[in-house]
């Protein structure tokens, strides 16, 4: 059975994003990252503002579609993996949420663009998601990632 798409797109980022080139507004300091599945059974706020280890900008994987790939015989040699990702941050002491959201997206691109072997990953920028909630602005932006596996 082919592994779920959200997990090989979780360990595609956590290999491929490289954390010095996420940086807070000083250009110096690492802004931590992490990457989570989407809609956690917490408010995503937490990740935020955690004891342990408070995330400044988060990059979320959603639920994945797929698509068959077929041979000249309609014969099933593959598919084509689309899974959303969302990458979200808030202002914090030293991080202007829409600047560290411009760097992660370039980050994005960048794990994509030099990383596309074996599977051919490319991504796609589908728009903007700010949310305000009220005390807080979580900028947003979605994007697809895109891969081909074999049916295996």
């Amino acid at each position: 059975m082919a592994e779920d798409a959200r997990y090989k797109t979780k360990d595609y980022l956590d290999t491929n994003l490289t954390a010095a080139n996420i940086l807070k507004d000083d250009a110096a300091s690492l802004a931590a990252f992490a990457v989570i599945f989407k809609n956690p059974p917490y408010p995503i706020l937490k990740e935020f503002y955690a004891d342990s280890t408070p995330a400044n900008v988060l990059f979320c994987i959603g639920e994945p579609e797929s698509r068959v790939l077929m041979d000249c015989f309609q014969v099933p040699y593959g598919y084509e993996e689309f899974v959303p990702v969302e990458i979200i941050c808030v202002d914090k002491i030293g991080v202007t949420g829409t600047k560290l959201k411009w760097t992660a997206e370039k980050e994005l691109r960048r794990a994509c663009e030099a990383n596309p072997t074996g599977s051919q990953w490319f991504v796609r920028r589908i728009g903007a998601n700010d949310q305000d909630l009220g005390s807080t602005i979580l900028y947003g932006t979605r994007f697809e990632i895109s891969y081909r596996r074999d049916t295996t």
